[in-house]
């Protein structure tokens, strides 16, 4: 949860402007607030930290909006995140991490809307959801006009060899209806920083 409401405005602790604020936010840690539920949240920014700031509900929560994602999907979106930031900002009105759809209540790991209208939203999954959830998700979003593109973690895809790999259901699913393509999956793995591209599966 990288994002709170501080003084009627948004504070996404991934942006470069607040990267040398820690004093000051951590100074202010009774005023910040979640931008979907409303409720109190929390700063944790340790002096040496282990991983990257973040923000966390100060009571028990039923808000959509919270901090379970295992550390490797948290590495491969912030990484993500910065790539298209790198790459794409010239061309962008909007390129947001954690992006709140509240026509769906959903939020999306990264969301870009370019300067010609389009909209896009990245996910970067890593978990084996059911398909029926993985095909509700995408269909919200395409009720949006919104293009879902999804990378997997390198978790999902097991090389067998050469010519072989097993896939688990969440790409089996994704396989047939893919924005690289039919038959193609592409697979991102934040420790070695390593993307790969499979097609013809």
């Amino acid at each position: 949860m990288y994002k709170a409401i501080f003084d009627d405005n948004i504070v996404n602790l991934l942006n470069d402007e607040y990267k040398d604020k820690r004093e000051y936010l951590k100074a202010n840690n009774d005023h910040f607030n979640c931008p979907i539920c409303k409720e109190k949240v929390r700063l944790r920014w340790a002096e040496k930290a282990i991983r990257a700031p973040h923000f966390y509900h100060k009571s028990i929560s039923e808000c959509i909006y919270h901090d379970s994602e295992s550390p490797e999907h948290r590495d491969g979106k912030i990484n993500l995140f910065n790539y298209f930031l790198a790459n794409l900002q010239h061309k962008t009105e909007i390129i947001d991490v954690e992006h709140y759809l509240p026509e769906t209540n959903q939020i999306a790991d990264i969301y870009i809307k370019f300067i010609n209208g389009t909209q896009w939203v990245v996910e970067y999954q890593r978990s084996n959801i059911p398909s029926e959830v993985l095909i509700e998700r995408r269909s919200k979003y395409k009720s949006l006009g919104i293009q879902d593109i999804w990378i997997l973690g390198e978790n999902v895809v097991t090389e067998n060899g050469f010519l072989e790999c097993s896939v688990l259901n969440i790409g089996q699913t994704l396989v047939s209806e893919t924005s690289f393509g039919k038959g193609s999956l592409v697979t991102y793995n934040p420790l070695s920083n390593e993307v790969i591209v499979y097609r013809g599966l």
